[in-house]
């Protein structure tokens, strides 16, 4: 939506940046956990993305 509808690539690959650093982070929402890996609600993701934007 933000890179094809409204042509802000800037901020698209910034969402993208945010949400990778977290996955890398280990954290992951019970839809992409691993078995045995703790889980995050997605509310905990969504914090954890948001604090990687303003970081």
């Amino acid at each position: 939506l933000l890179r094809y509808s409204l042509e802000l690539e800037q901020e698209a690959v910034a969402i993208e940046e945010a949400v990778d650093a977290v996955l890398a982070d280990g954290l992951r929402t019970a839809d992409i956990a691993r078995k045995g890996e703790p889980v995050a609600s997605t509310g905990q993701f969504t914090d954890a993305v948001i604090a990687k934007l303003q970081a």
